[in-house]
């Protein structure tokens, strides 16, 4: 119960960082998110943001095969394999997919 309060606060503390135009690194391994939409990422799920936020940028320099929709299954599947069975991860997978499917064609097409 304790690490899950924690994880909470740490993701409001990091969302209101985010909101007050504090930034975060730029570096894939190090968050999750580009640009304005940045959020918390649990060390288990780095793998799986670093990834996606790769792809994401490998559309803009026109060395993208995949579909948007293609990719962020593939960050989905990434993300709930990684939480395993902790509910609270699995969770959070569940509202940063919602996240990038809402959000995520406004960087998709640039």
């Amino acid at each position: 119960m304790g690490g899950t309060l924690e994880r909470a606060r740490h993701w409001v503390w990091k969302l209101n960082m985010s909101l007050f135009g504090i930034k975060f690194p730029q570096d894939y391994t190090q968050r999750c998110g580009i640009s304005w939409l940045v959020t918390y990422t649990p060390q288990e799920f780095k793998e799986a943001c670093a990834w996606h936020d790769e792809q994401y940028d490998l559309k803009h320099k026109d060395d993208q095969p995949l579909s948007r929709v293609q990719v962020d299954a593939v960050f989905y599947q990434k993300m709930k394999q990684a939480a395993k069975d902790d509910l609270y991860l699995r969770g959070l997978a569940d509202v940063y997919y919602k996240i990038v499917q809402l959000f995520g064609g406004i960087f998709w097409k640039g």
